[in-house]
């Protein structure tokens, strides 16, 4: 077996050359073959990925956040390599999903130890994505928080802060599994992930493995109740609020009925901008990733 790093420099916001000497000295006492390459420029990891990713024999490894991880898996899926992640990027939804320690050596022997699983995806408008994504107040923060040098809860916190007086709920009609409803929401999140990174989980039975996504909606709530809503995903319980809305789907067709022809939405913490109608579906069975044992 031969690993291949592939690392984000400029991801979260710890030493990359710590984890470099991490790699070096665990793989090295191992005798593992390896291999370490930095990504120079955005969509750099799926090149490098799908380079390696033609022998079974190689293990892809990104080395960065969600964005990191979603072009990684981009570059490996549908072939017969696995991917795995040490997390280094401000979220680290996947990782945490999968129970993957945060910590750089833990996380080294997690991956060495670890087993593999087959990993659905989803497509947002043709766009893959492996965590979550969606459209409204998180799609917004998203594209605020990429417009900023503060990175890591901390930025994502003040950019929701800053924008959350200031954002109003949409209508939007959704169809899905051959019904169709009618939504004042605040958020629409389609989810193959149980969260969205740092421990705030917004689908709290999904699973990456199951041939589903999680269709999760936060409805109009009032203002007075942001805080409540906020702090509910870290405490795990936001599916019990009478404004979240969780359903289990292949796929959605979601449609502004505010005139909107453009709008932003995110993919795997990243901002993209995409029109209406947006078409979210599964594609099961994506990609292999090593995953830490269940005991």
């Amino acid at each position: 077996m031969e690993y291949v790093f592939i690392i984000n420099p400029i991801s979260g916001s710890g030493s990359k050359q710590k984890t470099i000497d991490c790699i070096e000295k665990i793989l090295g006492e191992r005798n593992l073959e390896f291999t370490i390459v930095l990504t120079e420029y955005a969509g750099h990891a799926t090149e490098i990925a799908q380079q390696f990713s033609m022998k079974s024999n190689h293990v892809i490894v990104a080395v960065g956040g969600d964005g990191s991880v979603n072009e990684v898996a981009q570059g490996v899926m549908n072939s017969q390599a696995s991917m795995a992640i040490l997390p280094q990027g401000s979220g680290n939804g996947l990782a945490r999903h999968l129970k993957i320690p945060m910590g750089i050596e833990s996380a080294i022997y997690a991956l060495l130890d670890g087993e593999n699983l087959v990993m659905d995806g989803g497509t947002l408008n043709g766009k893959h994505f492996f965590v979550t994504c969606g459209v409204g107040f998180d799609a917004e923060v998203s594209y605020n928080f990429s417009q900023r040098s503060l990175r890591g809860l901390l930025g994502y916190v003040k950019e929701s802060i800053s924008l959350y007086p200031l954002y109003k709920s949409k209508k939007y009609r959704l169809i899905s599994e051959n019904k169709s409803s009618i939504s004042e929401a605040f958020s629409i999140s389609v989810a193959n992930a149980s969260q969205y990174g740092n421990d705030a989980i917004i689908a709290k039975d999904a699973s990456v493995s199951d041939g589903l996504l999680d269709l999760c909606i936060i409805k109009k709530f009032p203002k007075l109740l942001g805080v409540q809503v906020g702090v509910s995903m870290f405490l795990q319980n936001l599916h019990q609020s009478k404004y979240y809305l969780g359903q289990k789907i292949k796929e959605v067709n979601i449609k502004s009925l505010e005139n909107e022809t453009k709008c932003r939405a995110h993919i795997d913490g990243e901002s993209i901008e995409t029109t209406f109608p947006i078409e979210i579906k599964v594609i099961p069975n994506l990609v292999k990733i090593i995953a830490p044992k269940i005991n």
